[in-house]
């Protein structure tokens, strides 16, 4: 199936089940211009402990939630001149075993720590489980997660351009980052973007970016002011990590 929508409004919707609190869609198609996603949340506790995990390792549930958005099953999403915003509990957008293509948006100030400890740790967008996402003229700025403040890919593929992940702030007790979490064999480029002033708070922790065992290049891109919680420029991390760097700067 098809869907299309423009110049919409999905704001303050709430879920107490696993799901998404605004639009969940499975093996479709949908295209969003000009739609706004805020003031959502997720409010669910299936008081069920996630199996042991290795340092980095992310743990993929059957059914995902998010507090905005989730594409899953060979779903299809072009998001376009677009806002998520001040949703609570899981990630804002979640992209599992689907495509993404998210444009001259805004995600801010989302807080994606979840009360559910079943659910994957997560960022203010999740690209998971296979899926193929290209984030293109976009700012993430003042988003909280467990993973990252900002994105999450896991065994998952992403290009970014020309895109800014301002402010950004990981809090988790295992393995954290302030702007971008990549593990399980992801790949990760990024071209003229910027990561500035992000920070990340927990036992293996980067001001930016984490990776591992993936692989990530950023090209012509800034690394400015990144912190870890005790105050120290600690912009990437990497545990079995392949990384590129070309003609990009660390401050």
């Amino acid at each position: 199936s098809n869907v299309s929508l423009s110049f919409t409004e999905m704001v303050d919707n709430r879920v107490q089940t696993l799901g998404a609190a605004a639009l969940y869609v499975q093996s479709s198609t949908i295209f969003l211009w000009h739609v706004r996603v805020e003031d959502n949340s997720v409010e669910v506790d299936s008081h069920i402990e996630p199996p042991p995990m290795r340092l980095g390792e992310i743990h993929f549930p059957e059914i995902v939630s998010g507090s905005g958005i989730v594409c899953d099953d060979g779903s299809s999403a072009e998001i376009s001149h677009s806002r998520f915003a001040n949703n609570q509990g899981a990630a804002a957008l979640v992209v599992s075993e689907s495509t993404l293509h998210l444009g001259n948006s805004v995600v801010r100030a989302n807080d994606a720590r979840n009360v559910d400890s079943y659910q994957p740790a997560s960022a203010a967008v999740s690209l998971i489980k296979g899926a193929v996402g290209t984030i293109v003229n976009t700012m993430f700025s003042g988003n909280k997660g467990e993973a990252a403040g900002a994105l999450l890919i896991a065994r998952s593929s992403a290009f970014i351009l020309h895109s800014s992940f301002i402010s950004n702030a990981g809090a988790s007790a295992r393995a954290t980052a302030g702007a971008l979490f990549i593990s399980d064999s992801s790949s990760v480029a990024a071209e003229n973007s910027a990561f500035a002033t992000n920070m990340g708070s927990g036992e293996t922790v980067a001001g930016a970016i984490i990776s591992f065992y993936s692989t990530i290049t950023l090209t012509t891109s800034q690394l400015e002011q990144n912190h870890v919680s005790d105050n120290l420029v600690s912009p990437i991390l990497g545990a079995g990590a392949v990384l590129t760097l070309e003609s990009s700067t660390f401050v």
